[in-house]
């Protein structure tokens, strides 16, 4: 049983992993890893009032990467993740910079809402449409204005102003790495130094708290500082963030036909370069808070609800794709029909395999 006011959390990882598979017996082009049946309640606190950052003029950006190690992954504020925004195919490529193995991903959801509303079984989250739109909840049934900007999405690493940024400029533009200029390359510096400093802790980002002062100051150069507040999670190396909510009535219904629940959906991703054996790892984090839209009573419940981490999984070539998973083990994967793919041989190259782990259930 979940409440209004309710928030809970949970966390998987994405694992790339180069390995030969045989022929199983059915082909399926998209999985779904169911995640977790929960029957929780708990009541959080008062929501923060938001805090407009001034610190820098930052250019607004909907989508971004993260691909400080052996993957590229997009994700956008809307909830779409795993899809290319200016292509709209496929938005995760391994090895990085090479072949694609995942279409789109999002996040799906479903249960009993008892909010006085004659609909009660609610589904909503992110397929090949979105029910959800970018910005938080700022209170009841009212949301953020999606066009302020401060509704974006936000993405740091420590080293933004030695690393070399040009495949990641590369594959933010969606160019060459041989056409990327000085300038884009500095477009890309200038945007982790702004989201360093404009960081929404007061949104839910999490960050490291150093100087003991409430709230987040963060070194005025956007460095490393053990005295100053830094972005992060993990000790990670890379981190996106964004927060979207599902009170748009169109977003809903032409998903699942559904009407608005009054849910926030805070993601955090994050991935390390400094450990070998989590090169090519990305982690997800989910936290789901339920606010509720305008007409929500006092009381009001969402029971017996189901969450799924969906995807569409393109390895290669996506006609001969297939699917399995460990149910026991939390673990879902895609792989290639056969020992060699097309898309793959051009880089001489065995298909990869994509697999995504539960980590951890929710948490209330």
């Amino acid at each position: 049983m979940y409440e209004q006011k309710s928030v809970f959390q949970f966390l998987f990882s994405s694992q790339l992993i180069f390995r030969d598979f045989k022929s199983i017996v059915n082909e399926i082009i998209f999985f779904i890893i169911s995640l977790y049946l929960f029957s929780y309640s708990c009541f959080s606190h008062d929501d923060e009032k938001i805090k407009k950052s001034s610190s820098v003029n930052s250019t607004k950006k909907r989508s971004s990467l993260i691909n400080i190690n052996n993957i590229s992954m997009w994700a956008s504020d809307n909830g779409v993740m795993e899809q290319n925004p200016n292509t709209l195919g496929a938005g995760v490529t391994f090895p990085r910079g090479m072949t694609k193995v995942v279409n789109l991903g999002g996040l799906v959801w479903g249960g009993k809402v008892f909010d006085g509303n004659s609909q009660i079984i609610r589904v909503g989250g992110q397929t090949y449409r979105s029910g959800t739109v970018p910005g938080r909840i700022i209170r009841q049934g009212i949301m953020e204005n999606p066009e302020n900007s401060d509704v974006r999405i936000y993405r740091i690493r420590r080293d933004w102003e030695t690393a070399d940024l040009k495949k990641d400029a590369s594959e933010f533009f969606d160019i060459p790495e041989f056409d990327v200029t000085e300038k884009e390359i500095k477009e890309i510096r200038d945007q982790y130094k702004a989201d360093w400093l404009e960081w929404p802790w007061q949104k839910g980002a999490p960050y490291y708290e150093r100087n003991g002062i409430p709230g987040y100051q963060p070194n005025p150069d956007a460095k490393v500082d053990s005295l100053s507040d830094e972005p992060g999670l993990g000790d990670a190396d890379q981190v996106l963030w964004y927060v979207c909510n599902d009170l748009n009535n169109f977003a809903t219904y032409s998903l699942y036909r559904s009407l608005p629940i009054g849910l926030e959906l805070q993601v955090t991703c994050w991935a390390y370069d400094k450990f070998d054996d989590l090169k090519n790892v990305i982690f997800q984090r989910f936290r789901i808070i339920y606010k509720g839209a305008y007409w929500t009573p006092p009381g009001a419940i969402v029971d017996s609800m189901y969450l799924a981490k969906w995807v569409d999984s393109d390895i290669g070539d996506y006609s001969d794709d297939f699917v399995g998973c460990y149910p026991n083990k939390d673990l879902g994967y895609g792989y290639n029909a056969y020992e060699k793919d097309e898309e793959f041989d051009e880089y001489k190259i065995s298909p990869a395999v994509v697999g995504y782990s539960l980590l951890q259930g929710p948490r209330v």
